[in-house]
């Protein structure tokens, strides 16, 4: 009785809008200079709060400044369940204004932040100062702001103004409606819109930041093996931008026993290596990102005869898709953890017979047609 194989056995809301809108500065303002307005519900956060994560995505302070070439003007009320900035920029180079909506107004307040720190200086990146919980509690007690301390403080250390008043004075409104306090569902989905301010010429959009990860996972995979299989999974991947992940991986399932019901002699051990390659959408966010990965698993299954009395070993390759969704968590100073959870669907599946005798043979071991696998680790991230 020996073990053979069966031959006949047979490729993102609201910070995602942002990330797509072309900042209005198409160079850097020299000295941070900005003349900031502010005017927010309550229940918004506070004036100094925003200063602050302005200032935390430049790395460097921010001068208010009411003659600076750039203005910025941002009103933020709540209508319905959902907060409403209008946000106007204005330079040199024209007028841009946007309207951005969300059911927290700290989220709100934060892409306001990140818009003024890139039309400041472009090369600001979102990654770059990601909110903390310390941030998030501080800016939900509140505190708002009104059109009065819009003009900040001058460079030369005078009070400037409350001219700068309510962002939008005077101009349309940037949706160019009026809306009722019950937002629709289209309108809820839309989270910036085109403004009525007059056309200037956009900048090229920045060059793709590319980077890469390398870690190792423990994994706990349903298929191929005859039961569920414990293993080692080690990765590297290329991050292309914030939305695509492109990656590779080699792994190994640690070894699992099946018999034939009606021999217990008919015994043989099972374990696998494999290969992987796929590319995952990536959902940014600032601390913990989501991911759909799509993934080709090409392996080699390998039988060993136990109790088998002609024992031999057999090597099959296996093929398989898998779809499901990952977390992708940054923990500080380049070092995150990957979790992902996926169905694994089988395009080559290895099937060991058992002759017993006769011409006689027995399946011992065929893989199912779905399996299941997940895997969680370390990954050192280099962007």
């Amino acid at each position: 009785m020996g073990l053979r194989p069966d031959r006949s056995a047979p490729v993102w809301a609201l910070c995602g809008a942002i990330a797509t809108w072309v900042a209005i500065a198409p160079r850097a303002i020299a000295d941070n200079r900005v003349a900031l307005g502010w005017d927010a519900d309550e229940a918004c956060p506070s004036r100094a709060w925003l200063t602050t994560r302005v200032e935390r995505y430049l790395d460097g302070e921010l001068t208010q400044d009411a003659g600076s070439e750039l203005d910025v003007r941002v009103e933020v009320e709540q209508r319905g369940r959902r907060f409403r900035a209008e946000v106007t920029l204005r330079s040199p180079e024209g007028v841009r204004e946007r309207s951005l909506r969300d059911a927290d107004c700290v989220v709100v307040a934060d892409a306001v932040a990140f818009i003024v720190a890139q039309a400041i200086d472009p090369e600001v990146l979102r990654s770059d100062a990601p909110l903390t919980d310390e941030e998030v509690e501080r800016g939900r007690r509140g505190g708002g702001g009104t059109a009065g301390d819009s003009g900040g403080r001058r460079a030369d250390g005078s009070e400037a103004g409350s001219g700068g008043g309510a962002a939008g004075d005077g101009d349309e409104d940037a949706s160019g409606d009026d809306e009722d306090d019950d937002i629709d569902d289209q309108d809820e989905q839309e989270e910036i819109e085109e403004g009525q301010g007059e056309q200037f010429p956009e900048r090229p959009s920045p060059p793709m930041r590319i980077g890469g990860a390398v870690g190792v996972d423990l994994a706990l995979g349903f298929q191929p093996l005859p039961a569920a299989s414990p293993g080692v999974v080690a990765h590297g991947a290329l991050l292309l931008g914030t939305s695509l992940r492109a990656e590779l991986g080699l792994g190994y399932y640690a070894p699992q026993s099946e018999a034939l019901e009606s021999d217990a002699d008919a015994e043989a051990r099972f374990e696998r290596v494999f290969a992987s390659a796929g590319m995952c959408a990536v959902a940014p966010s600032s601390q913990t990102d989501l991911a759909l990965c799509l993934a080709l698993q090409a392996g080699l299954v390998r039988g060993r005869g136990v109790t088998l009395s002609a024992g031999t070993d057999t090597t099959l390759p296996d093929l398989a898709l898998s779809l499901g969704p990952a977390l992708l968590h940054r923990l500080g100073r380049g070092w995150g953890v990957r979790v992902e959870l996926a169905p694994t669907f089988a395009v080559v599946r290895p099937r060991f017979l058992v002759d017993t005798g006769g011409g006689a043979e027995v399946a011992l071991h065929t893989a199912e047609k779905i399996g299941f696998f997940g895997r969680v680790g370390f990954e050192r991230r280099f962007d």
